[in-house]
This record gives C-alpha cells, sequence and structure tokens, in this order.
C-alpha cells in the first residue's frame, strides 16, 4: 500500500499514439500531390471570331487623347505636341457643343 498519491504501475493509460495519425496524414497528402496534376481536364473549344465590336471600335464623334509612357499625346489618333494641345483642344471643341474627352 502506497501514501500520498503515487499512481501504480497497473493504471491504464489513455494518451493517444499520434504516429500511426501522422503516418496516414503522409501518405494521403503525397496521393493528392500526385492525383491533382493528373486531374486537369481540358475541353477544346472553338470561340466565334468577331468580325467587328462596337466596344472595340471608338465611336466617330468621341474625343481620345493618349499619352504613351515616352510622354508622346495622340489626340485622336494624330501625335500632338505640350505646348500645342490646348490649342488643339480648343480646336476641336470650338464646333462642338460636349465638352467630354477620354483618356
Amino acid at each position: 500500500m502506497t501514501l500520498g498519491g503515487g499512481g501504480d504501475d497497473d493504471d491504464l493509460r489513455s494518451d493517444i499514439n499520434v504516429t500511426p495519425l501522422v503516418d496516414v496524414m503522409l501518405v494521403l497528402l503525397v496521393i493528392f500531390m500526385v492525383v491533382t496534376p493528373l486531374l486537369k481536364v481540358q475541353v477544346p473549344i472553338e470561340l466565334p471570331i468577331a468580325k467587328q465590336s462596337d466596344a472595340a471600335t471608338p465611336k466617330t464623334d468621341q474625343v481620345t487623347l493618349s499619352a504613351a509612357a515616352d510622354g508622346t499625346l495622340l489626340l485622336d489618333g494624330s501625335k500632338v505636341e505640350v505646348a500645342t494641345l490646348e490649342a488643339a483642344l480648343r480646336a476641336h471643341y470650338a464646333t462642338r457643343t460636349d465638352r467630354i474627352i477620354f483618356l
């Protein structure tokens, strides 16, 4: 007979052995890593080719100003210098009632 709270050797231990769980999880991980690239299913699709799209072609009455990375300015497709931009815009809008520009 023992005094105090010392445990006997006959006590049941309720620890979970995680080694088999880790082994199974690693095997599943390897299986998924191998199988996942093989699941890529490609279906050949032939898309129709549009002859002309309304969204891609600008309307003729729109004023567009494009600025390139090198500083080149294009006003409705024609090259404009920075110094003459204001005069070109004033001439463009002299006969127009709207003041809309697309940048």
